[in-house]
């Protein structure tokens, strides 16, 4: 913003008339907002100026700030002054500074006298010398400005002649490239804050599920964007599904691949497929080099680290959660942990269905293992650290508790105590069914009049 400010200027006479256009005087070098603020009203007090050297005397501005900060500021017949007779001088609207005012008006003089003209000795001529070559810029391109300086004895001064020159030919030249109205395409990735390399067709991203209906679910990326997740892009087996519902809950991360970009709507469209994750027609190669080449295992990598990825997502996210009888752990890590228990002994881990639900996993009998879902409630969805903890509420079938401990007294226990009880029962048999039924007909054929034929296994 400063440079900007310094090299376009700022018209004082025109912002006397106009405030509004004092807004970036705060920005000019050697001044700041309260300075300038302080100008600004000795600039609207006095109507007009029609002399850099007013700033120094008639505005208050310090010596030291003057010299920093008068060559951004420009004196011109604009605004109140420009009805008046009273003399401006030209070099006061350049970029040119005070001390350096005599080398611009010899070399403006220099230039008009080759150009033919009388001697410019007097302030009119010399007025009529700056504004001479300020009007012929071709005058100003062929000077040797090295020659010149050397011809002057100023060769400790070419480089401020050589930005005299310039100054002379374009005063306070905007610089910036004109403006432009930008593409649907530029729009686009200024306001997601995303670039084309790392937001196109075919990139792997992370969705957050905002909301599932029957058919999608509307999900969020890390820009920000909206996702849209079809059932159809959902899984290769989507048929089987009949609402989305079943699947995904509100929280739930998902690992996808940007299907397409509805750069109008400011929308992504998704899919989880792992037919499309695999799929190679993806595959960028605009950022190669074209003599590069990898072999086929290499170039997959982008797709099978997103295949391990979506496998992850399968799992679970590690919850925020104590308790003696939780542990962040898979359904396998689970099964293995109570293998070599007691029947009866259970553990609480997060559940892959997302950050709304935790999973009983219950050791029933060796090899046989139940595992119960656990719904939570009271959750800010749209806060991650609430949806890593405990809900508020817990429930299970119809069956509603306020904290883990209720859990494992009102339900855990007592499923535990009907286990036992019935792994105690003088009619259960270890084994699996079809042993059972052989053992059942042994007894049967052993004692053909008996008339109970059950057991339990």
């Amino acid at each position: 913003m400063v440079d900007v400010t310094n090299q376009v200027g700022l018209d004082l006479n025109l912002a006397t008339s106009h405030e509004w256009l004092f807004a970036p005087l705060q920005f000019i070098s050697g001044l700041g907002p309260r300075k300038a603020a302080s100008l600004q009203r000795s600039l609207v007090r006095a109507g007009a100026i029609f002399t850099r050297k007013d700033l120094l005397t008639s505005h208050g501005l310090g010596k030291k700030v003057f010299i920093n900060a008068v060559g951004f500021l420009r004196v011109r017949r604009s605004g109140l002054t420009s009805s008046s007779s009273q003399f401006i001088d030209l070099l006061d609207d350049t970029r040119i500074h005070p001390e350096s005012y005599s080398l611009a008006q010899d070399l403006a003089k220099d230039i008009y006298r080759e150009d033919g003209n009388d001697d410019a000795n007097d302030d009119d001529v010399l007025e009529m010398a700056i504004e001479h070559v300020r009007e012929k810029p071709h005058l100003l391109r062929a000077v040797d400005v090295h020659e010149y300086a050397e011809q002057k004895n100023r060769l400790n001064k070419k480089e401020t002649l050589n930005d005299i020159r310039l100054e002379l030919m374009e005063g306070f030249q905007d610089r910036r490239r004109p403006y432009v109205e930008p593409s649907q395409d530029e729009e686009f990735y200024m306001i997601s804050g995303e670039t084309e390399e790392a937001l196109s067709e075919g990139r792997i991203v992370q969705a957050t599920v905002r909301r599932v209906q029957a058919q999608r679910a509307i999900c969020v990326l890390e820009s920000g964007l909206t996702g849209m997740l079809s059932k159809e892009d959902y899984t290769d087996d989507w048929r089987d599904i009949n609402e989305l519902t079943d699947k995904l809950r509100e929280g739930d991360i998902l690992t996808c691949r940007i299907k397409s970009i509805q750069k109008n709507r400011y929308q992504v469209f998704l899919t989880c497929r792992e037919s499309e994750m695999r799929n190679n027609r993806f595959q960028n190669h605009r950022n190669m080099d074209p003599y590069y080449h990898e072999e086929r295992s290499a170039v997959h990598t982008e797709q099978e680290k997103a295949r391990k990825e979506k496998e992850l997502a399968k799992h679970f996210k590690p919850r925020m959660i104590v308790h003696p009888r939780f542990q962040n752990i898979t359904a396998d890590e689970a099964i293995e942990f109570l293998s070599d228990k007691d029947p009866g002994e259970s553990v609480i881990r997060p559940s892959s269905r997302g950050p709304s639900f935790l999973t009983l996993t219950l050791k029933v009998y060796d090899g046989v293992f139940a595992h119960k879902d656990i719904v939570e409630g009271g959750k800010e969805h749209k806060d991650i650290t609430s949806l890593l903890r405990i809900g508020k509420t817990l429930k299970i079938g119809e069956d509603t508790f306020e904290d883990l401990d209720e859990v494992m007294d009102r339900y855990v226990d007592p499923l535990v105590a009907h286990l036992k009880g019935m792994l105690n029962y003088r009619k259960f048999r270890r084994g699996t069914k079809t042993e059972v039924d052989e053992l059942l007909r042994i007894e049967k054929a052993e004692n053909p009049m008996s008339v109970l034929l059950w057991n339990i296994s």
